[in-house]
Formats: C-alpha cells, structure tokens, sequence
C-alpha cells in the first residue's frame, strides 16, 4: 500500500513537471508547442512553428496520461512506455541543444521541468507495486 501511495505522489509530481515544462519556455524563448517532433530525427531542422499535435507538448502530455493509466491499472509495463514516451524527445532535444561544452546555451525552466517529470515518471515505474500474479486453481479430489 505504501509502494504504491509512493507511485501516485510521484506520478503527481510528473504531471507537474510537464505541465509546468509545456507553459514555460525551454530555450530562447521558444517552448514546448514549438518544439516539433520531427526536428529531432532530421539533420536541418524546419524554422517554422509545428501545430501543437506535431510538438514536443503533445509527447509529454501522452507520456503522463500512458503513466497514469498505468498507476491505476497498477501496469508497471505502461508506466516504463509512459516513461520512455517522455525522456525520449527531452533526451533528443537536449542532444541536439548541447554546444561543443556539453552546456546547453540559454536553457529555461520548460527544459528543466520536462526532465524533472522523466525522472518522476522513472521513480514512479519503481515505486509501483508489481501486480500480484493469480494462482492457477487447485484440482478436485473429489473422485468419489
């Protein structure tokens, strides 16, 4: 019961930690619907501004909801998607961000917040209790 008390409070964390990183910029002004999904897999990134279903937003706010559905189904396996669904695009974007000093140059809270609710979501892939696994039944003997 404690585990999964622990899990809740730190999947409430994580759902801060993105909506708190989708509001506020992440680098240069530019904040998480600015950000497109695209951008990170391609080598000349695009300069205009994606949809908000084409962002970075869109692939944390599915992240935290993935996490959540897995808190309450008490599914440690949909909590690691919810998890990788975050710190995959924040660990992309933070690659491509990175200068020659391994420093990302003006780095703003979104940034900062969005990798708070990763690590959150990790912590709450740990602290889930795992789902109790149900015995086979046990046969008759009954033969009488």
């Amino acid at each position: 019961m404690v585990r999964f008390v622990l899990a809740v409070v730190f999947g409430l964390i994580a759902v801060a930690g993105v909506v708190v990183g989708c509001s506020k910029p992440w680098q240069g002004g530019h904040h998480a619907s600015d950000l497109a999904l695209a951008d990170l897999v391609t080598s000349n990134p695009s300069h205009t501004t994606p949809n908000w279903f084409a962002s970075i937003a869109l692939a944390l706010v599915a992240s935290v909801v993935l996490a959540g559905l897995g808190v309450l189904a008490r599914r440690r396996l949909l909590v690691v998607a919810g998890w990788l669904v975050c710190v995959v695009p924040v660990g992309l974007w933070a690659l491509r961000a990175v200068d020659d000093d391994l420093v990302i140059p003006d780095m703003q809270a979104g940034f900062t917040n969005a990798a708070m609710a990763a690590g959150a979501l990790l912590l709450t892939a740990l602290a889930l209790p795992r789902h109790p696994r149900r015995a086979a039944p046990e046969p008759d003997d009954d033969e009488g």
